[in-house]
């Protein structure tokens, strides 16, 4: 299983945790918290390595992807197909409270026993769905994470961090490693979209023509305008 270690500001997969640099920096936060939380998964949860580099990268894109949902892929307005939620009391409120839970920042103030039904919600009606994020949260796929106070402990850690703080050199490092990590186990489909997607997020003059973000973008809002034109039809 991977934690990360620093030295002379490089990165490197390890057994044990040997961070050695100024522990009030933003990356050596993020770095304690990783490596803090893959112990948790290991030891308290007892995933296998690779369920632990699933697990964390699932949730450090999706922390990452914060910002973005609402100024780039406007989650918020995709048009859904909302019977994957099944029959629901009130269905129109609760799809409003998946949409704005997807967001770790809100999900880390929700109470741990409802985290787990929370985050499937997410999955299926969001994730496995929206353009963008579909890519890399397959359908039928879920975390790995077994106990609910798990759930709650990694988020509320996760949430803790500024990822706009933590050095551009680190993350890509990290994406670098944890997801060639995972296409070993051919977890992730069209690998390059997906690094590049991210390293895009965190650094746009680092990858200044990316053909398949924008042609992703294009058919999000392709589907908007079919979704405004249905209803608009319905109106009339």
């Amino acid at each position: 299983m991977s934690t990360f270690t620093t030295s002379d500001n490089d990165i490197s997969t390890e057994k044990t945790t040997q961070i050695q640099v100024d522990p009030n920096d933003s990356t050596t936060k993020f770095l304690n918290v990783y490596n803090e939380c893959v112990a948790i998964l290991d030891e308290v949860d007892d995933l296998t390595g690779i369920q632990v580099l699933r697990t964390m990268s699932y949730l450090v894109i999706l922390k990452i992807f914060e910002d973005s949902f609402d100024t780039r892929f406007f989650v918020d307005d995709y048009p859904y197909n909302t019977s994957v939620l099944g029959e629901l009391y009130n269905k129109e409120e609760h799809i409003k409270k998946i949409l704005r839970l997807s967001r770790i920042s809100r999900l880390s103030t929700e109470r741990e026993e409802f985290l787990p039904f929370y985050i499937k919600q997410i999955w299926d009606l969001i994730l496995s769905q929206h353009p963008v994020t579909k890519r890399i949260f397959p359908k039928d796929k879920l975390l790995d994470i077994r106990n609910k106070s798990t759930y709650k402990i990694v988020i509320d850690k996760l949430n803790s961090i500024n990822f706009q703080e933590v050095k551009d050199d680190i993350m890509i490092k990290f994406y670098n490693e944890i997801i060639d990590d995972m296409m070993r186990c051919k977890d992730f489909k069209d690998y390059p979209f997906e690094k590049k997607i991210v390293v895009k997020l965190l650094n746009p003059e680092l990858i200044p023509d990316i053909s398949e973000y924008d042609l992703v973008m294009q058919s999000v809002e392709e589907e908007k305008a079919k979704a405004n034109e249905k209803a608009n039809e319905k109106d009339n």
